[in-house]
């Protein structure tokens, strides 16, 4: 097994080599690694580059609660992968949010329509909301922009517990 180098290794063996030589590297990592590829595009492409990315990892979210075909996986713990990992690509805090918020709607609709679920599935539901209000409660801006979207989804998830 190979072991992992420490960056500080590899950033003074890059700043030895030349930019045709840098530009091969990169160029290497591009062709080769498709996270390379979203992230570039996100670093180069702007806006247009996350929103794509956001709604790729969106309908990848709601793959796991309602796939074009058959029936909901509810593989939470894919679906949660997918949000970290567009957050890792983008640094993209508000449509990280955005995800977070679908996963508790597509949650919460999956119930209303399936039934009762299990505990664990709760506790993911329960566990999303309390990240989300915390991040509503470091920027205020969220809070206001999407209050009336998680007013909704507690009110539909209050109608499962009635």
């Amino acid at each position: 097994m190979a072991t992992k180098m420490k960056f500080s290794y590899v950033k003074k063996e890059l700043s030895n080599l030349t930019q045709k030589e840098l530009i091969t590297i990169f160029s290497d990592l591009y062709k080769r690694n498709k996270d390379v590829q979203k992230y570039f595009s996100v670093k180069f492409g702007g806006e247009d580059a996350a929103e794509e990315l956001f709604i790729e990892a969106y309908e990848k979210v709601k793959h796991q609660f309602f796939p074009n075909k058959g029936d909901g996986a509810l593989k939470l713990g894919e679906a949660k992968k997918e949000i970290q990992h567009y957050k890792n690509l983008t640094g993209d805090e508000e449509r990280t949010l955005r995800l977070k918020i679908a996963y508790v709607d597509f949650g919460t609709e999956f119930t209303a329509i399936y039934g009762d679920i299990s505990s664990s599935f709760y506790d993911s539901m329960a566990s999303m909301f309390d990240s989300i209000v915390d991040e509503c409660c470091k920027k205020k801006i969220y809070y206001e922009k999407y209050k009336d979207k998680l007013y909704d989804v507690v009110k539909k998830s209050d109608v499962r517990c009635g």
